[in-house]
């Protein structure tokens, strides 16, 4: 596993957190579902970040992302 990179990167008014593989390679980016963070995909990543720069979000309200009162509507989540 190479140096994995993580931070912050603001979308419609709050924080959302990633973690990505980085490296100058095609990207893939896994969201996770309903009770998840990024990292649930660590496996995958693992086995993909050779060919891939792989990016996995925490979605509002998840993980380390912000945990606004509302925008968890499916249409919000997707403009995140």
């Amino acid at each position: 596993m190479g140096e994995w990179q993580s931070g912050y990167v603001r979308a419609n008014g709050i924080k959302i957190y990633y973690t990505r593989t980085g490296g100058n390679k095609p990207t893939v980016v896994l969201n996770h579902g309903s009770t998840d963070s990024g990292l649930c995909w660590t496996p995958v990543a693992k086995a993909l970040e050779a060919d891939y720069d792989v990016i996995l979000p925490d979605a509002r309200g998840h993980g380390l992302s912000d945990a606004p009162e509302g925008g968890y509507d499916v249409q919000t989540r997707a403009a995140d």
